[in-house]
């Protein structure tokens, strides 16, 4: 018997075109599913994510959380832990970015939240989805100041401001550290704008006594 080679349909694409965008997809899928085997769960989108809100315009980092039916307290709304958690993670995201979070347990010199305030203006329930910002608003010497606002999907509004102020802190010494200029440098970066230098080190007096 003679084999007969397959004819390709009049106007189609042949066998061997075919076959080829194949392999091709298959090989852009298989990078696909190798960056996603190191990325965090998908209600956790991690990068950069300007505009998606115009209340977040100015906030370089968002991330996007589920309000999950177990945020929500007796009262039926999301207790007011959940949004300083999401802030939380944030946070993290952002110094992890900036270069200044440190493994754990901490050694060295790195990162501690030293005061957060949450301004509540929008009372949450499930379902929602929330976008988070962060963003830093000045940098001192030992510490930087760091905002967040938290957007509610659903109302199409802002549900929560919040202020915290970060500094470093050298945990053997169990004191605050100067903020290093490769860390002011990678944050200006990240805000697309300059900070202010640090001010110089105010210098010890000796007390003359008698």
């Amino acid at each position: 018997m003679t084999a007969v080679a397959p004819v390709p349909a009049r106007g189609g694409a042949s066998p061997s075109l075919v076959r080829r965008a194949i392999i091709h997809f298959l090989e852009l899928l298989k990078q696909l599913l190798g960056k996603l085997k190191h990325a965090p769960p998908v209600f956790r989108l991690r990068e950069f994510m300007k505009h998606q809100h115009e209340a977040l315009a100015g906030y370089p980092i968002v991330v996007t959380f589920p309000v999950l039916w177990g945020d929500q307290d007796a009262f039926g709304h999301v207790n007011n832990l959940a949004y300083l958690r999401w802030c939380e993670t944030v946070r993290v995201e952002y110094l992890e970015k900036a270069g200044m979070w440190v493994p754990l347990p901490p050694k060295g010199v790195g990162p501690i939240l030293a005061s957060i305030h949450c301004d509540y203006k929008l009372p949450l329930n499930y379902p929602d989805t929330v976008h988070v910002g962060a963003r830093v608003t000045r940098i001192g010497n030992t510490s930087l100041g760091m905002e967040h606002r938290i957007v509610s999907h659903k109302h199409d509004d802002l549900a929560a401001e919040v202020d915290s102020t970060i500094v470093m802190l050298d945990y053997s010494a169990g004191r605050p550290s100067p903020v290093p200029a490769e860390i002011r440098a990678r944050i200006a970066q990240i805000e697309e704008r300059e900070f202010a230098a640090a001010a110089p080190a105010a210098k010890a007096h000796r007390v003359r006594r008698g």
